[in-house]
């Protein structure tokens, strides 16, 4: 497998299902449910606003608030662009900058966010804030120094102007008091000012020579006049005398990007590449912290005292052990690359840049695994659920705990190519495909050798089934002017290439029941064609839609045959013996891309959605066939909630007859039939006393003679 309408919430909204003459959910109509995650996200950015309030900045998906210092977040306003927290002035008005948008600014605590650049630069990066004591705010630019405003809670927008420092690029700008200021440069060293920004002169004595090494990335303070400054390759300067001059402290040549002072003397540090740093009081000894992984752009002390760690693959990491250990805590949705169900109703989630996820499906709550490669680029399982992953420099990894340990392979000593897709199938048969070729192992893993194809193309899809004549499956990434290269075997070992009258490379597979077969190819006029055989591959037929011009990102059979493809920003079905694909069910973001997708046994799918996680269909997705009978017929329910205590919930029936309306949790479980008896036909409004029911997700299921469906609804005290 290679990794290349929302659901309805009831509380004070109106909600309608569909019932159709069965109990599978019905092709047209089914919808689909966010499984709040994974979380993990790229962090670029951490700020404490209060005691307990913290706000991250993720990469792509704009900034998360937590008020329980950071053991639970929300995104209070769907920002789509990289988006670092700067400041929250003391009277509550809150600054970040986006790529995007340049300077933006909220006065409802980052539930809405608009524009506030008038007056600032449109080239260069906004990374430093402060609030002098009279209410001014000063803004750090990386291209013209800095920009300063009287009244930044103005209702009109705050209106900025050149200050100071115009030649400078600052990365850093702090103020002990409100009117002493420190500023750190881009090669210039420290700027100190103590009239509000109004002068400046340059602090060089101790730093470092030459322009590469006076980078300040970082000022913290310390106790007294004691400051410490974060210099990229170039470690933390200490000064005892308010900045005046300056020694060399510790971590010399590392990337510093953060410092903050704690209590009992100590810096805790976060570097580019190096990893965070716990420093003693004296620099005598620097403790590198176990993360997993490098790149932290922020640290942070909460207020219970422990460490917090922003991660740019990974996510916000918390240790309340004086960094021995860290736990990811609850962060921003990540972008989904592929998806893998195993055993139980359970899902593997590979996150771009943060690792392996698992969602659990009893609790309903999502783990981080603790994976030591963050660069994954393929999954898959085999019968037995042991789990592959290819990732780069030819490594491919193995768990057989459900992705709670590893195993890496000497898959390396063969190929030191990136692994772009793995496959596994019965009897111990694992493969691998890089750029360069196929790699082949008889022993799960344990020992791979190179397999010769006789075609020139990379690998960049594989799959496995268990057919009669083919059980494992390559498509090659070949120029889109040459015909699609789909390579079937029986044993791994030996290939023959299939007739298909497409070009282009092969973007995806699905592997069906009785000897079928489709693929997604991206054909020479950029657009997306599948062909699918359902002969094992003795004959080949071609569909497309103009959904697919921009992406397939996945296919699956369902147990009729039926062709599911994910396209651009929705589901789409195809069944046998039809031409036209319909999409399937609503509830999926409209503005996002979906990235993957995938059946688990019980053929409930699951899709990945670039920066919105995951969602799942509420049942299996088996299509309901025309001819069984009399038309279906549909069955609106309307309901109404207010504060999840009492309401009203409204049926619109069109037939009469008996029905039952009960109450489900995520778990499955019938907490509450909440109406049971005969209906007529119209309209019904029945009562509704949910004081007993806590807060959460439920299901809300209507019975009736020949039917059955669900909605999600969102209870709330």
């Amino acid at each position: 497998m290679s990794v290349h309408s929302r659901p309805l919430l009831l509380c004070c909204y109106s909600a309608v299902i569909f019932v159709m003459s069965s109990l599978a959910l019905p092709a047209q109509d089914a919808f689909w449910q966010p499984l709040g995650g994974p979380f993990g996200g790229r962090l670029v950015g951490l700020l404490r606003l209060s005691s307990d309030e913290i706000i991250v900045g993720t990469e792509n998906n704009g900034i998360f608030h937590s008020s329980d210092d950071g053991m639970s977040w929300h995104r209070p306003a769907a920002l789509r662009s990289t988006a670092l927290p700067l400041l929250q002035t003391s009277a509550g008005v809150l600054f970040a900058f986006s790529d995007q948008d340049g300077l933006l600014r909220s006065l409802d605590d980052g539930k809405s966010w608009q524009t506030d650049g008038e007056g600032l630069p449109t080239d260069g990066q906004m990374l430093a804030m402060v609030e002098d004591d009279e209410g001014a705010v000063l803004l750090a630019t990386t291209s013209s120094g800095i920009f300063r405003s009287a009244d930044p809670a103005a209702a009109a927008g705050s209106v900025w102007e050149s200050f100071a420092l115009e030649e400078d690029g600052l990365l850093a700008l702090v103020t002990r008091d409100g009117a002493t200021m420190y500023a750190g440069t881009f090669g210039r060293a420290i700027m100190l000012s103590r009239d509000r920004g109004n002068t400046w002169v340059q602090i060089v004595d101790g730093l470092p020579e030459g322009f590469s090494q006076r980078s300040v990335t970082a000022i913290a303070f310390g106790e007294g006049e004691t400051m410490f400054a974060g210099l990229f390759r170039a470690g933390i300067f200490r000064s005892e005398n308010g900045g005046l001059n300056w020694e060399l402290f510790a971590l010399e040549d590392t990337d510093l990007t953060s410092l903050r002072y704690l209590s009992d003397g100590r810096l805790l540090a976060g570097t580019l590449s190096q990893g965070a740093f716990l420093v003693s009081a004296d620099g005598g000894t620097s403790r590198k912290m176990q993360l997993p992984g490098d790149e932290i752009p922020s640290v942070e002390i909460a207020a219970d005292g422990a460490l917090l760690a922003a991660m740019l693959g990974g996510g916000l990491q918390r240790s309340t052990d004086a960094g021995e250990s860290w736990t990811q805590v609850g962060l921003p949705i990540t972008r989904v690359k592929a998806l893998l169900p195993i055993a139980n109703g359970d899902l593997i989630s590979v996150s771009d840049k943060s690792g392996l996820h698992r969602f659990n499906s009893n609790s309903q709550t999502w783990r981080y695994l603790d994976f030591i490669n963050t660069s994954i680029n393929a999954i898959a399982s085999n019968p037995n659920g042991d789990i592959f992953i290819g990732g780069e420099r030819g490594q491919i990894f193995r768990s057989q705990d459900g992705g709670a340990t590893w195993f890496a392979t000497d898959s390396d000593a063969v190929s030191t190519e990136d692994i772009n897709a793995v496959a596994a199938g019965a009897n111990d048969v694992v493969l691998a495909g890089s750029g360069q070729g196929l790699l082949f192992s008889s022993d799960n893993g344990t020992s791979w050798r190179n397999i010769a194809l006789g075609i020139e193309g990379g690998i960049r899809t594989l799959s496995s089934g268990t057919g009669q004549t083919y059980r494992f499956f390559a498509g090659l990434d070949l120029p889109a002017s040459i015909p699609v290269a789909t390579l079937l075997s029986m044993d791994g070992l030996n290939w023959q290439r299939a007739d298909i009258s497409l070009f282009g490379a092969v973007q995806a597979f699905a592997v069906g029941g009785n000897s079928a077969l489709a693929l997604a190819a991206l054909t020479a006029d950029g657009t997306n064609s599948i062909a699918y055989t359902r002969d094992d591959g003795s004959t080949w037929n071609t569909t497309s839609d103009d959904a697919f011009n921009a992406s397939i990102a996945g296919l699956v059979f369902d147990k009729n045959g039926a062709i599911v493809a994910a396209a651009a920003h929705e589901v789409l079905r195809l069944e046998p013996g039809k031409d036209a694909w319909q999409t399937l069910g609503s509830g999926l973001p409209t503005d996002q891309m979906l990235t993957s997708l995938v059946a688990d046994s019980e053929e409930v799918l699951y899709v990945g959605v670039d920066g919105a996680g995951v969602f799942r269909t509420l049942g299996p997705i088996t299509a309901v066939s025309e001819d069984n009978g009399a038309p279906s017929a549909r069955l609106a329910v309307q309901a109404t909630i207010p504060g999840g205590e009492t309401g009203r919930i409204t049926l619109d029936l069109p037939s009469a007859g008996p029905l039952q309306l009960n109450l489900i949790s995520m778990r499955g479980v019938r907490l509450a039939s909440i109406w049971r008896g005969e209906l007529s036909s119209g309209r019904h409004e029945l009562p509704w006393e949910g004081a007993a029911v806590p807060a959460g997700p439920y299901i809300l299921e209507l019975v009736t003679q020949n039917a059955s469906a669900g909605v999600l609804v969102l209870l709330k005290n």
